[in-house]
């Protein structure tokens, strides 16, 4: 194969990758941190500047890097969002209009909410708008088992590790009677120093027990839909296994600002609960199916 065309090939997949490294270097960057450390304290007169100077240039940085890979930013339209989001294999499967108040003028104004889902990695995308013209927030939801447990943290966002374990067709395994339930610390009868020596044995012999028979972990979260969504879902994916079939079913809330706008002042969980537990039977049967019974009804 000629050299000049094999670079030449492979030259958008090495940018990308250039590219995700410095979108996690950037993450990383906490505007406020840095303000506190250049003004010496966190409540001085400046510090609340600086941080909202150097959080609008990581913006316009994060921003740059999403346009150089047609990703997502915060200041996507609606029609630029669906269009990515859609691209990248997600499927409308619910859409309603609805009215919200504008907090400023305190007039309706008509807004739109929808629910995507992407068939090959199993996860559910809620977002609604603002001004009918750009989105305003929302989330997406998953379950995901990391190929590296150690490092899982690099990909996740919000969200918890599943109790047990599980083989390579997700189904739960037990630990062996030789091994036993993990370690407790009776405070009352063991010092702290006897605790650790046999938590850390009780850690040692699980270990080589889960990755001698290629066991795995878990996760059930969520992450921001607004920004990088594709660069965050592409580094699970790499670095994982989206479970077409959730293992518990991690959606929090699949409400838009007209359903906050109406508990405002008046917030009933229950309420919440329940518009997620009636949207969500609303979607497709196969879609459902794939994400399981919602946890908090």
């Amino acid at each position: 194969m000629d050299k000049d065309k094999f670079k030449e090939d492979f030259k958008p997949f090495s940018l990308k990758k250039k590219i995700a490294k410095q979108v996690d270097e950037l993450n990383k960057i906490d505007p406020l941190a840095i303000a506190e450390k250049i003004t010496g304290e966190k409540n001085h007169k400046d510090t609340g500047g600086i941080g909202f100077m150097l959080q609008i240039e990581k913006s316009k940085k994060m921003r740059n890097l999403m346009n150089m890979t047609d990703d997502t930013h915060l200041l996507n339209t609606l029609s630029d969002y669906t269009r990515k989001i859609e691209e990248f294999g997600f499927i409308k499967v619910y859409e309603k209009k609805y009215f919200s108040k504008d907090s400023y003028s305190k007039k309706k104004r008509q807004e739109q909410h929808f629910i995507y889902f992407h068939y090959k990695f199993s996860i559910l995308l809620n977002f609604y708008t603002y001004n009918k013209t750009s989105v305003s927030g929302g989330s997406f939801y998953y379950n995901w088992s990391p190929n590296d447990i150690k490092t899982r943290f690099n990909h996740t966002a919000s969200g918890h590790m599943l109790e047990g374990q599980y083989d390579k067709d997700f189904e739960p395994v037990e630990v062996p009677s030789n091994i036993g339930p993990e370690y407790r610390w009776d405070f009352e009868k063991d010092k702290w120093s006897a605790f650790r020596e046999k938590n850390d044995m009780w850690w040692e012999m699980y270990w080589k027990w889960l990755n001698d028979n290629e066991y795995r972990w878990v996760w059930s979260g969520n992450h921001d839909c607004r920004q990088a969504i594709k660069h965050n879902i592409t580094s699970l994916a790499d670095n994982g296994i989206f479970l077409k079939k959730w293992k518990e079913n991690p959606i929090i809330s699949l409400c838009h600002s007209g359903d906050w706008d109406r508990v405002r002042g008046n917030y009933s969980e229950n309420q919440i609960n329940k518009l997620t537990e009636k949207r969500m039977k609303m979607l497709p049967q196969d879609v459902q199916d794939a994400i399981g019974e919602y946890k908090y009804k």
